[in-house]
């Protein structure tokens, strides 16, 4: 038996609430990295050539980045992504499927692209603080009872670049989520 006009309506309504809210959920997830990523990054570029005080300087030497620029750049990408999708929303549904379907191609062959670099990234972070004895900007600063916290307690807020990078990770797995949650409805609307 065919479905109904009307439940087919009821559907379509309900996978396009779902396809916005994914899109949404993308967006301020990608706010949120994007600021505390510029916060952290602004407390350690104005921190970092502070003479060393009894031997301990106050970031690693040399302090590896890349973790949380990946993470950056693929927020700034998210973000443009999403608001494209969403802006297209707000002009209509047909343009919003259009904008989606280029937003779709444009990260990485969908879904499964965005979910396995967000996934991807947030295991990096993760692993790169733990396998390389803190010599980047998150596991130095999260490192709250050595000599450097000590030492520039009053210079650097190790506390809030700690607390910013581990809201960085829960976006990113949120990201996964989210990116989940629009394959899987992608998928049944298919």
């Amino acid at each position: 038996m065919a479905p109904s006009p009307r439940s087919d309506q009821t559907l379509k309504l309900a996978i396009r609430i779902l396809k916005f809210a994914s899109r949404l959920l993308s967006l301020a997830c990608s706010t949120i990295v994007i600021g505390l990523s510029a916060t952290s990054f602004h407390i350690f570029l104005t921190t970092r050539h502070l003479p060393a005080r009894s031997g301990a300087p106050a970031w690693a030497r040399p302090t590896h980045l890349w973790p949380q620029i990946l993470l950056l750049v693929l927020a700034v990408i998210s973000f443009a992504v999403s608001s494209l999708v969403l802006a297209s929303y707000v002009r209509g549904h047909r343009r919003a499927e259009r904008m989606s379907w280029l937003a779709t191609a444009v990260s990485a062959a969908s879904f499964v692209g965005a979910i396995v670099v967000w996934a991807a990234a947030g295991a990096g972070l993760q692993t790169w603080r733990r396998g390389q004895g803190g010599r980047d900007m998150w596991g130095w600063a999260c490192d709250g009872g050595s000599k450097h916290a000590r030492l520039f307690a009053g210079d650097v807020d190790y506390a809030l670049v700690c607390r910013a990078q581990d809201w960085n990770f829960v976006c990113a797995m949120i990201h996964v989520a989210a990116e989940s949650m629009a394959a899987a409805v992608w998928g049944a609307a298919a």
